[in-house]
């Protein structure tokens, strides 16, 4: 599974989340989590790491929470790509997988227009179409498992 970070295992990522990895590479690594993991997986990775004793950890853990729960802040998040540019995007892509996670209707129904305006506008960069194909999916797959 490619997503221009590299071919990486899921068991990778979580041996780069252990507590003697330097701190800037868990941080890091915690934005590649919705490429492995389910909705549920992710949560309970991110509310672990909530609880690091590492500031810059903890306090991104909450943040990616805070996408994955708050109906605000994901707003805000999506408003900042209206704005499209392809380094922006590019830089940033990883926020729409956590705004994906979020259960609000309101916040999914943006989501899916700001994705069909992504995939319209950048539908030549290979990319940035397979991470769109597949939030999408993920997005379908997570609201069959909470209807279950």
């Amino acid at each position: 599974f490619y997503m221009g970070v590299g071919s990486v295992k899921s068991l990778s990522i979580y041996k780069l989340l252990e507590s003697d990895v330097k701190p800037e590479i868990r941080r890091a690594s915690l934005i590649l989590l919705p490429l492995f993991c389910s909705k549920k997986e992710t949560v309970d990775i991110l509310e672990n790491h909530a609880k690091d004793l590492n500031v810059a950890v903890s306090r991104m853990a909450n943040y990616l929470l805070s996408l994955i729960n708050n109906e605000e802040l994901a707003q805000i998040n999506l408003k900042k790509f209206h704005g499209l540019n392809f380094v922006y995007l590019g830089d940033q892509i990883w926020r729409l997988w956590f705004i994906g996670f979020n259960s609000n209707k309101k916040i999914r129904e943006a989501l899916l227009r700001l994705l069909k305006r992504i995939n319209e506008e950048y539908r030549n960069y290979s990319i940035i179409f397979l991470h769109i194909k597949t939030i999408k999916k993920r997005i379908k797959l997570d609201k069959q498992i909470e209807n279950t």
